[in-house]
């Protein structure tokens, strides 16, 4: 029996007596070849370490309840050469994480996880080893589970990362499987579903509504974009977008979604701020040191609670 209702149910009689700050953000993995014909900055942990800096910086003025991460990387052998670990020694002490590696990269010793990092009253739930919580989307994108306790009640939180060659149909159809498997090993009311990450989108994508539509969600950032430009997570100003894009145009490609039942109070691009001295930006051909490839997305939440 499906622990959940798709379509025509009431799944929640009152909401939280919290609001939850949530935020996404893709660390780059520095995977992609910088349009510039000097150093690569593939494994440039010193490189990293500045961005690093700028993303602390940012999560101190922030301080979210809830964060996802994608790209987050960890060198084999090097303690010190993890994001993991020096968030964790800077702004997201005390935080508890849930991550799971999704790939290994041979050449630079490095290992890529998703990961989600919460602060109290935000609790993890355990694991059964039988559990799955990580499906695969396309040749390099992927879609993690973690399970989280809020007042009691089960959040399930779907950390996305979209394939870099897309057929939406097949993608779509691939994340909806996801969702609806692990709502069936973990039920709970789809007022309670998140889903942050990467997810580009094709212009009136009729994939993407209809999954939008199968699951009764909506965009944390519908009525906030008068300005297109203002919700552009992936944005020409970057300096390390726009010399590693290739042909990626710039649009809003990192977004929070959740159940239209949920409110929303506010939401916006963050990690903007660029950093203006650095030795290493010249090596690279920058002008000014970026947090990342992308910008972050965040929103200011109150979930529904589950009948």
């Amino acid at each position: 029996m499906v622990g959940f209702c798709l379509q025509g149910c009431v799944g929640f009689s009152s909401y939280d007596d919290l609001t939850v700050s949530i935020e996404t953000l893709a660390l780059f993995n520095q995977r992609r070849s910088a349009d510039y014909k000097g150093e690569d900055w593939r494994g440039d942990w010193l490189f990293r370490r500045e961005r690093l800096e700028l993303i602390d910086t940012g999560l101190r003025k922030t301080k979210p309840d809830l964060i996802f991460f994608q790209e987050l990387m960890a060198r084999r052998g090097s303690p010190s050469d993890s994001d993991r670990n020096i968030l964790m020694r800077g702004a997201l002490q005390g935080y508890d994480w849930d991550y799971f590696p999704v790939r290994y990269w041979s050449d630079t010793q490095e290992n890529e996880f998703h990961a989600v990092a919460f602060g109290l009253p935000i609790r993890s739930e355990e694991y059964t080893i039988e559990l799955k919580r990580f499906w695969k989307l396309g040749a390099d994108g992927g879609v993690t589970l973690s399970v989280i306790r809020l007042l009691g009640q089960r959040v399930l939180l779907f950390n996305t990362m979209a394939p870099s060659l897309m057929d939406d149909g097949r993608w779509y159809q691939d994340l909806d499987n996801a969702l609806t498997e692990a709502l069936k090993l973990k039920p709970t009311c789809l007022e309670r579903v998140i889903i942050a990450g990467y997810l580009p989108l094709k212009f009136n994508s009729f994939w993407y509504n209809q999954f939008k539509s199968r699951f009764s969600l909506k965009d944390t950032a519908e009525g906030v974009c008068e300005v297109a430009s203002d919700c552009y997570t992936a944005s020409l100003d970057n300096e390390i977008f726009a010399s590693a894009s290739g042909n990626e145009s710039p649009g809003q490609k990192d977004r929070i979604l959740v159940h239209k039942n949920v409110r929303v109070f506010n939401s916006g691009a963050i990690f903007r701020s660029p950093k203006e001295v650095s030795d290493l930006k010249g090596k690279y051909g920058l002008k000014k040191i970026w947090p990342s490839l992308r910008y972050g997305w965040g929103a200011l939440i109150q979930l529904p609670r589950c009948l």
